[in-house]
Formats: structure tokens, sequence, C-alpha cells
């Protein structure tokens, strides 16, 4: 391998390394007494057994990838990002979800 390959593969593992950092594999939380779990590929998964099992409840689509999941009062928050861009999508049950300045005609 000449310098100029090796400096071209240094550079694809970099860029891939910092991928991983910056997209964790899996994120999960809480929700009442189910475990999900969101991944890189835009699917949510929930285990209902402490997360021995893992079915899958939601797909937003091969273009998000699921940052993060938290909880604030009574509604969960998954942190997407789709095509580079951020995207926060809100839930009362985790398994229907609705951008964050959504406010349901019956509440309001």
């Amino acid at each position: 391998m000449n310098r100029r390959d090796f400096l071209k593969a240094a550079a694809v593992f970099s860029i891939a390394g910092i991928g991983v950092a910056l997209f964790p594999k899996n994120v999960q939380a809480r929700i009442g007494d189910r475990l999900v779990r969101g991944t890189r590929d835009g699917r949510l998964l929930e285990s209902t057994d402490g997360g021995k099992t893992w079915l899958p409840t939601v797909n937003f689509g091969p273009g998000y990838t699921v940052r993060a999941l938290y909880h604030r009062k009574d509604l969960v928050f998954a942190d997407l990002t789709f095509q580079g861009y951020p995207v926060t999508l809100k839930s009362s049950d985790g398994r229907v979800w609705y951008t964050q300045d959504y406010v349901d005609p019956r509440q309001a």
C-alpha cells in the first residue's frame, strides 16, 4: 500500500468513526412499563420484558436517524435527523408521533 492509498483509507475510517460517534447505534427511554429503543435506520422498537426481546412499533423511514429519546411531563420526545436536518417529534404513548409544535384540537 502506498502513502496515498494509506491516507485515503485512514480518512474513510476516521469519517466512519465520527459518524458512529455522532449517531449512536441505539438510544432508549422508558414509557410506562415499556422500554423504547430508537435506531440509526429510523425505527423504534419496544420491549415489555426489560430488554430481552424487541418488537418494531414505528418506522419513521430510512432517511431518519433517532438521536435521542427523553421525557418531559407526560410526553416523550424523539430527536431525529432527516438528511442532516434536525427534527423533534412528540408522543404521549410512543406509538403516534406529532411535530413538536402540534396542538391537539380536542385539547385547545
